[in-house]
């Protein structure tokens, strides 16, 4: 059995893999209602094209093993605690100290807003007013995803059990890279 991401956090931090081509790194801390705080350890990097899915594979596991010090088989689930996306040529890779985690990433410029409101229709049940801008109907859609993936359900089309489901999970924005204000990044973690 492979134990928990957090069980076996290394004594480096993520700044320390310096033969990783970082663009942006952090970790935050999130504080579930009665529960003791989680630690949360994320980071963007340029990731091949998906035609190059073993170079993208590759890449994922060194930074997973690196994190947690283990191999990680990324053609299957990642372990509880770990979560990654891609949004286009970037990765952005995830990892909680305790728990599930889910992560999301997408270009807010990935569809146009009514393609975006059709989308959440199916998905979410309830779209955003039809008002709403690309970037808030892509935060929508990144929130969902992640949250079925913290599940480890997959993505789920909308029904009353699912968004129950969804809403079991915490739910906190990630931060993107400065010079990429198209990308938008949610997670979410439940114990």
């Amino acid at each position: 059995m492979i134990p928990h991401p957090g069980a076996r956090l290394p004594a480096h931090t993520v700044q320390d893999m310096h033969d990783v081509p970082w663009i942006a790194q952090g970790e935050c801390t999130l504080t579930p209602p009665g529960q003791p705080p989680v630690h949360v350890r994320y980071g963007w990097l340029p990731c091949p094209p998906a035609t190059q899915a073993c170079d993208r594979a590759r890449l994922l596991r060194h930074v997973a093993q690196g994190w947690c010090g283990y191999a990680i088989d990324t053609e299957a689930l990642p372990p509880e605690g770990i979560g990654w996306s891609y949004a286009g040529r970037l990765a952005l890779i995830a990892m909680a100290d305790r728990g599930a985690l889910g992560v999301d990433a997408t270009r807010a410029d990935w569809l146009d807003p009514s393609a975006w409101h059709a989308v959440l229709r199916l998905y979410d049940g309830a779209p955003p007013p039809p008002s709403a801008s690309a970037r808030t109907c892509a935060q929508a859609w990144t929130r969902l995803e992640a949250a079925d993936k913290c599940l480890r359900t997959g993505l789920r089309e909308a029904t009353p059990s699912t968004h129950a489901a969804r809403t079991s999970c915490l739910f906190y924005p990630l931060p993107t890279p400065p010079d990429l204000p198209e990308l938008v990044a949610w997670g979410t973690w439940r114990g």
